[in-house]
Parts: C-alpha cells; structure tokens; sequence
C-alpha cells in the first residue's frame, strides 16, 4: 500500500501537480509534508519517506536532505538501528550529490560504525565502498585500505549484488588511478554478473561504468555503444535524473571524441539541464567545460577552410 501510495503521488507530481501546485502558490514541500501527515503511524512516515528518496535525491535533493534528518529522528525513536543506517547513507549520498564533501564523509563514518555495532557484513561492505569512493583521490592509501577490507568481507558473501557493486566500486578505483584497462576488466565482470537481472539498477551503472571507461580511453565507437545501451536502460527504468545526466554526459564525450559535435551539443546541453535540477554542481562543471571545448573546436573548424 505504501509502495502505491508513493508512486500515486509521484506520477501526480510528474503529470500534473507541478502546475496546479504552481498555480496555488504551494511547493513541493508543502505537498510532501501533507502526504506525511496523512500518515498515522512513525513507521509509515519512515516507510513513506525512504519511499520519496529515490525520486526526490536528483530533483530536490536539498527537501531529500530535510526529509533524511526526519527519517534520523523516526529511526531513533523506533530504535530501529537498520532504518538509521539507511538513513545515514541516504544523507550521505545526498551532500555528496550537492558538492558537500565534509558532511558527505561526517554520515559515511557514522555509517561504518553503526554497521561495525551491528556486525552486519553487507552493511559494513557497503559503507566500506562508499567511503573508499568518497575518499579519492586524496587519501588514496585510506581509500585502498576500505577497499581491501571490503573486498574481503565481499569473498564470503552469497549475494550477488554484492559482488556485482564490489567490482563496480573497484572499477571506479581503478579509474581515479588511471588505469583503465584494470577498470574495464572490473566492470565487464560486474556486467556479466548482472545479465541474469536487466532490470536490476547494477546492470544500468555496469553499463554506464564501461562507457565511462571507453571514453577515457579514447575508443569512442565502443564507448557509444555502451552509454546508448545505458540510455535505453534508463528511460525504461530509472526515475533517477542524476543517473540520467551521467549518461547523457558519456554519450555526449562519445561524439565528441568521434568529431560529431552537433550530435555532442545535444547530448551535454540535454545533461546540463538536468544537472541543474539535481544541482549537480561537479557534473555541471564538467559538462561546462566540454560545452566550451566544442565551441573551440567548431571555431577552429570553420577558420580551416580558408586556411587551406
């Protein structure tokens, strides 16, 4: 009920509601706010609320933000130490999202140690990733130790998807120390990995990762493949608009690379876009940057005839 609920309201949001709230000179927090109230119980209102983030974080991460402090809060009075770590995580993912790296790290650590209180192995690992990630590039010694704890715990586990993002999170690791080759062996086995599950999130990151890393390695038609097939993926399935704007971005790096660069514009003003709406400031700045390296290019371009 809960899970219809929340969609019932979000096709509203997305179809409708925008404007009519618009209209009455309402926000989307106050909507938000109503829909929690209707709720009679903490634990809906936690159930409601984690519902919300994946389809909030990239549309209004700062109300992602404000509704992750009152699921803390919920969590803590329904001593429920499982809905405190996920949201810890989903805070932490939500200030990375927005540049705030200080506070991004601040709930990753209390995350670890929560996950260490509780000795849950898939949550300590999980944790682990993220603070790996977060860590880069500058305490790249730290960021290895997580990653071989992780990796570690990881060897034991039954579960899938947990060897599946230990060897996307790898890949990433990989990227940041530039070897590439490494990462795309990472990401091919986090690919066939989740082939059996297409619908399943991993297999969308597997591939978006192994665009990602053709483009960084020049082969730009692979490259093209791969961020197109991300891109189907996510039209059918994610609601996720960063997810989106990384994609797009990829597909845009592609043709550029490949000298299709109208094809390029599309893709990095499409991305850039909604950059803006999940206020993806290190996204933005990337795609910024591209958009003014095509400006260049064209120029250059049309210069060279007479040059000839």
């Amino acid at each position: 009920m809960t899970k219809l609920l929340i969609a019932s309201f979000f096709i509203w949001l997305v179809i409708g509601g925008q404007e009519e709230v618009h209209s009455q000179n309402q926000n989307l927090s106050d909507s938000v706010s109503l829909l929690l109230r209707q709720q009679a119980s903490p634990v809906q209102r936690l159930q409601v609320i984690f519902g919300l983030h994946p389809y909030l974080k990239s549309r209004k991460p700062v109300l992602a933000i404000e509704l992750g402090l009152e699921a803390m809060r919920l969590a803590r009075q329904l001593q429920q130490d499982t809905s405190r770590y996920q949201a810890l995580l989903n805070l932490a993912e939500l200030h990375g999202t927005v540049g705030e790296q200080n506070q991004h790290l601040q709930y990753l650590y209390q995350a670890l140690s929560l996950a260490e209180k509780l000795k849950n192995a898939p949550y300590l690992i999980r944790a682990l990733n993220q603070l790996a990630l977060a860590s880069l590039p500058e305490r790249f010694r730290e960021a290895e130790s997580y990653l071989d704890r992780a990796l570690e715990l990881a060897r034991l586990q039954p579960n899938r998807e947990i060897l599946i993002e230990q060897n996307l999170v790898r890949a990433d690791f990989e990227e940041t120390r530039q070897q590439f080759s490494q990462g795309l062996s990472y990401a091919q086995t986090a690919l066939r990995l989740s082939q059996k599950n297409r619908d399943s999130a991993y297999f969308g990151k597997a591939l978006l990762k192994m665009a990602r890393l053709y483009n960084l390695r020049q082969e730009f038609e692979l490259a093209r493949q791969y961020a197109e097939q991300a891109d189907i993926f996510a039209r059918k399935t994610s609601p996720d608009v960063l997810f989106q704007a990384l994609i797009l971005t990829e597909r845009g790096k592609a043709e550029f690379g490949a000298q299709s660069y109208a094809e390029a514009q599309i893709f990095f003003e499409e991305a850039l876009r909604l950059s803006y709406l999940v206020n993806a400031r290190p996204l933005r700045a990337e795609i910024l940057e591209k958009l003014a390296q095509k400006c260049s290019k064209t120029a250059k371009s049309r210069k060279s005839p007479g040059l000839l």
